[in-house]
């Protein structure tokens, strides 16, 4: 498994404020290090998902079997993070 930089634990936060948080964490990290994503909200588990596709990361590994479910991220280059999905949900 690869090596983790930082966690985010968004407990039960909407999509909408865990969307801030991660990106805020995200540009506080060079690009290609690895975060854990703690959510316990079902909106949440489909947007990361969404949001990773859309260039926010590359999702490495996915834990949904137990709560919170866990969520593995590459952070992507500057330039990959400029082309994220505005969509909130």
């Amino acid at each position: 498994m690869h090596p983790l930089h930082a966690v985010v634990d968004a407990g039960g936060e909407p999509w909408s404020r865990v969307r801030a948080v991660l990106e805020r964490r995200c540009r506080q990290l060079p690009p290609g290090c690895r975060l854990e994503l703690l959510t316990e909200d079902p909106g949440v588990q489909r947007s990361v998902r969404k949001w990773c596709e859309a260039g926010g990361g590359e999702l490495l590994a996915v834990d949904e079997t137990g709560v919170p479910a866990v969520f593995r991220i590459r952070i992507a280059a500057a330039t990959e993070q400029s082309r994220r999905n505005p969509e909130d949900g």
